[in-house]
């Protein structure tokens, strides 16, 4: 599993302070003796109201005004836990064929 809870507003209650994020690295440094833990994370948007049918909330990948991925670096202190993504199904069956 490679998407995250992470926490970004800890004032707000539940998932209203809180974003999901797709890990794509871990990495730590060392400043002045100090290792800092962080992650590469790409961002995802939220759409603006549950699902009619299923009630759960929709995700999708977000990007920049340049339609470039939105990545961002956090420290690994921000991840609250993992995240398991339910995909979008299609409406028809998939042939036994394939």
């Amino acid at each position: 599993y490679d998407c995250v809870f992470v926490t970004t507003n800890p004032e707000l209650e539940g998932m209203q302070g809180m974003d999901i994020v797709q890990i794509l690295a871990f990495f730590s440094f060392i400043i002045h003796s100090k290792q800092y833990p962080c992650a590469v994370a790409h961002w995802f948007v939220w759409s603006e109201e549950p699902d009619e049918y299923t009630g759960m909330w929709i995700i999708f990948p977000g990007f920049n005004a340049g339609h470039h991925p939105d990545i961002l670096i956090i420290h690994v202190n921000t991840i609250y836990c993992t995240a398991h993504l339910i995909p979008v199904y299609g409406t028809q069956a998939i042939p036994p064929e394939i």
